[in-house]
């Protein structure tokens, strides 16, 4: 019966066969036996049967086998069994993927996870999906990461996530993704992040950020970023 596959007989099955197994049987396929399945039988799986895998299940996965993932299925994970994929195995997930990953699963993913994510694959987060990250997941975040945020995306962060980010991390913002950041959130940013912004990117400030500045901000720019100030930002210091 397919409730009883083991890893010792679900490699004989085709993908026809796979997409077959009832959903009540999905769950209880014996979590060793997703180490054998192959990129076309993970194809097989329907959406309706990925919803019904267990945590112990897809813990298993390896990046190789991800790799064959659909956005149709991804979406359709149980959050608490697609936070059990191990770092690198998350990290063979598709851009188109992970913009499907359920809003509920965003704050359990590992924050170790989030340091083998490539720029492209955190620039592929939604903005809701962003929102709900976790000040621990963002602290990892490191700057050849975080230069494909957009200002859409850099807008929905929360404060507490923001302070976070690293200063270097913060430094390698796009002048486009620094213009996004919340009014609210401005005070929340390291004031030593602003040792490595560029005269181009204090430039890109709005006015009404210049606004929110401490003076403990102030107190870090330098010449060269003091001289890029726009009369407009001046007055609103």
């Amino acid at each position: 019966m397919p409730g009883a596959l083991s890893a010792e007989n679900i490699d004989a099955l085709t993908p026809v066969a796979i997409s077959g197994i009832s959903l009540g049987a999905v769950s209880a396929i014996t979590p060793d036996a997703f180490k054998f399945l192959t990129l076309g039988q993970i194809a097989a799986l329907t959406p309706s049967q990925i919803n019904k895998l267990q945590a112990e299940q897809v813990g298993l996965l390896t990046a190789e086998q991800v790799i064959g993932l659909t956005p149709q299925q991804v979406a359709k994970f149980n959050p608490t069994a697609l936070v059990a994929l191990s770092p690198t195995a998350f990290a063979a997930l598709t851009p188109d993927n992970i913009k499907n990953i359920p809003l509920g699963a965003i704050s359990d993913i590992s924050a170790d996870t989030f340091s083998f994510l490539t720029a492209a694959q955190l620039a592929a987060f939604t903005p809701l999906q962003i929102s709900k990250l976790k000040a621990e997941q963002v602290s990892v975040f490191k700057a050849d990461q975080v230069i494909g945020l957009t200002s859409d995306q850099i807008a929905k962060f929360d404060g507490a996530a923001l302070q976070e980010l690293q200063p270097s991390t913060v430094g390698a913002l796009t002048p486009a993704a620094i213009k996004g950041i919340a009014l609210e959130s401005i005070g929340n940013i390291n004031p030593e992040s602003f040792d490595f912004f560029t005269s181009t990117q204090i430039a890109s400030f709005t006015p009404a950020q210049i606004n929110k500045f401490t003076p403990e901000v102030v107190s870090h720019l330098d010449a060269d970023q003091v001289i890029a100030i726009t009369s407009d930002q001046m007055a609103k210091f």
